[in-house]
């Protein structure tokens, strides 16, 4: 009963100038969104069904996971789900607004096992002009239907001095060759799995494809899912 006073607290809280947003359902919980994610969690089908279900079946309980460009959540929650209360996630979203509903729904759906830092993940640590969208596009780069220009925090993934890490989900609307050229030293120490988006029209692809020319890869969705690094 108190747990469902604070969860309804949280919503409230979130909603309270009345924002359009959805509390949908999403495998055995549920996800507060904006009305642009609303329809992907409300028809799972429509929202890249071949990376969940390769995660769903490959992900182990007790793996570590870092979900770059986290937005509110989806794949937050799902590693979370996966690795259970013997591994841990660690999810990154430089969106002011974004990481306000992650967060929410970090602490609406009790996922303890997740650490969340607004903060972008690039190739350099410091601070970076990050071009909010109105589109779910918000970038480190100009993206289109521009919304504001922030000042953000960075870190890379080698910053991070993990141990163990398992699996990394790259999302970032055009910078995911940044992302990987500061994730070097752990690749090479850790050897995760990556989840990489991949949208020609969202920046420079053949920056992308040369971090990952000697990576295995395997088309998932709009995804690649890059694993085994050879060695050179």
């Amino acid at each position: 009963m108190i747990k469902e006073r604070l969860r309804g607290a949280i919503v409230r809280n979130l909603m309270w100038k009345r924002a359009p947003y959805y509390l949908c359902r999403y495998y055995e919980g549920r996800l507060i969104c904006p009305p642009s994610f609303a329809k992907w969690t409300v028809r799972p089908e429509v929202w890249e069904p071949e990376s969940r279900k390769y995660l769903e079946d490959h992900v182990k309980s007790g793996d570590i996971a870092v979900d770059v460009g986290a937005g509110i959540g989806h794949y937050t929650f799902l590693f979370s789900r996966l690795v259970g209360d013997a591994g841990m996630v660690y999810a990154f979203e430089p969106d002011p607004f974004m990481f306000k509903i992650l967060e929410a729904n970090i602490r609406l759906n009790g996922l303890d096992n997740v650490v969340a830092e607004q903060a972008a993940i690039a190739d350099r640590t410091g601070e970076m002009t990050f071009y909010m969208s109105t589109v779910g596009q918000s970038s480190l780069l100009p993206m289109r239907g521009l919304r504001s220009i922030i000042t953000v925090k960075t870190l890379t993934i080698d910053s991070l001095n993990l141990a163990r890490l398992d699996w990394v989900k790259i999302d970032t609307e055009g910078t995911e060759a940044a992302v990987l050229r500061g994730t070097k030293d752990t690749v090479a120490k850790c050897t995760p799995r990556l989840l990489v988006e991949f949208i020609p029209e969202n920046g420079p692809v053949d920056d992308l494809l040369h971090e990952l020319e000697d990576w295995k890869v395997m088309g998932l969705d709009h995804n690649i899912l890059c694993w085994r690094p050879q060695k050179q």
